[in-house]
């Protein structure tokens, strides 16, 4: 994990929360993992998100033949 990454980790969700159990931090960690990987907008990908950015990948590169389609 870079120390950028790690640093905003610790700010939006360390520091910002209270937990009153561990399976409720680890639920919360969980869906902020999830959020963070699955639907946060990447400007790498010109502000898209991964699974944006994926689904345009296939339909542009395998034109719709899901056969060689890797990425879902």
């Amino acid at each position: 994990m870079s120390e950028s990454t790690y640093k905003s980790f610790k700010m939006k969700f360390v520091y910002s929360k209270n937990f009153k159990t561990k399976q409720e931090s680890a639920v919360e960690l969980f869906d902020y993992v999830n959020r963070w990987k699955n639907w946060r907008l990447h400007g790498a990908w010109v502000y898209k998100t991964p699974e944006g950015y994926k689904e345009e990948f296939s339909e542009t590169c395998f034109e719709g033949d899901h056969q060689y389609d890797t990425l879902r």
